[in-house]
């Protein structure tokens, strides 16, 4: 099990701030190392995260290990190449609670901009 804290909530992608994956916290941290964001941020960047991502809708999933929720989808606004996700990441099993997933989504404006986003590029029928 992955010991994080229970108030735990990151964003997991890129930014436009520079290409390339990283680990923003969100909340359950007063101090974060570069080395631990880097150490983390590995923890969540795993093919198999990318391939339980779906191109035709956000995806939720818990993953039980690390007693998260990941809402991700396999693109970024910021960067083009294979491999790209987008995930916000939330500390115990919250799928199939939307209502507090977004309100917890929304507390970061830019992570609810980006993936209000997300969906209007790929995901709205055109």
């Amino acid at each position: 099990m992955i010991d994080l804290p229970s108030n735990f909530v990151a964003y997991f992608g890129t930014t436009s701030y520079g290409s390339g994956h990283n680990l923003y916290i969100l909340e359950g941290y007063e101090v974060f190392s570069g080395m631990d964001t880097c150490d983390w941020g590995a923890v969540f960047d795993r093919d198999w995260i990318l391939q339980n991502l779906s191109v035709n809708s956000l995806k939720v999933f818990w993953w039980e290990n690390a007693d998260v929720t990941i809402v991700g989808y396999p693109k970024s606004l910021d960067d083009k190449r294979p491999g790209s996700k987008s995930l916000f990441i939330l500390r115990g099993n919250h799928v199939g609670d939307n209502d507090y997933i977004v309100a917890k989504m929304k507390e970061s404006p830019w992570v609810y901009d980006i993936f209000s986003k997300l969906v209007d590029k790929y995901l709205k029928a055109k």
